[in-house]
């Protein structure tokens, strides 16, 4: 299953803003190696055929059609945790604003 938080889905349309990537999802793609460790990558693209893409946080999340074969990330119980695979979470977030007396 792949989600977006709030936080991340704000900073991936600032990041989207200043690379002129607004029309554009954020693909997401996955491989696996020798050793059947995941390693995953992200950038802003167009969907193609085939491609499916999953809206989160109003972010359109593009999976290519082979990785969604492989069961890579969208496998066919999404919400079973064992396939809580992917979640974007943005880590450092800003402080609170300072009260004002």
């Amino acid at each position: 299953m792949i989600t977006v938080t709030p936080s991340a889905a704000q900073q991936i349309r600032i990041a989207a803003s200043r690379s002129d990537a607004d029309e554009l999802g954020l693909r997401i793609a996955a491989r696996r190696d020798e050793q059947g460790a995941l390693h995953y990558a992200m950038g802003f693209d167009e969907a193609r055929e085939g491609d499916v893409v999953v809206p989160s946080e109003g972010i359109a999340l593009v999976v290519a059609a082979n990785d969604l074969q492989r069961d890579l990330l969208l496998p066919d119980q999404p919400n079973a945790a064992a396939n809580r695979r992917v979640s974007i979470t943005l880590l450092r977030q800003p402080p609170p604003p300072a009260a004002t007396p």
